[in-house]
């Protein structure tokens, strides 16, 4: 599995840094000064990110997990023959029945679970 496929992609961590997702990652978008070359990931110490230009943190499967999984039960699965990650959030009713309220799509699991923080955030339901 490609490193790119392990983290979101650098578009929808910029969404994520402007919704003001704290920028706290092991992987990093990263920019050379002076340079016309792609981003691409590095990994930094949190002490070295202003010796770098840093376009945003790239956030891991694990890392998207741990910050859905603390406002809500995200459960993350793969449809292998389209090869298409769903990432789904319920809520039990009186009765105890989990009803999903809402899924994501998106070809990688990371991908995924950034357009279902994004989703949480844009509606309100996380804070920042």
């Amino acid at each position: 599995m490609k490193l790119e496929d392990q983290v979101c992609s650098l578009e929808l961590s910029k969404k994520l840094k402007e919704l003001g997702v704290k920028q706290e990652s092991v992987w990093y978008w990263y920019e050379p000064k002076g340079l016309t070359v792609n981003p691409y990931l590095i990994i930094l110490d949190h002490n070295e990110l202003e010796e770098y230009q840093i376009i945003s943190a790239a956030f891991t499967v694990a890392e998207l997990g741990e910050i859905i999984g603390c406002i809500y039960d995200c459960a993350c699965f793969s449809q292998r023959l389209l090869e298409i990650w769903n990432c789904s959030f319920a809520r039990a009713d009186a009765e105890g029945v989990l009803n999903i309220e809402h899924t994501e799509r998106a070809s990688t699991e990371a991908d995924c679970r950034a357009l279902m923080l994004i989703h949480l955030i844009e509606k309100g339901m996380v804070k920042l």
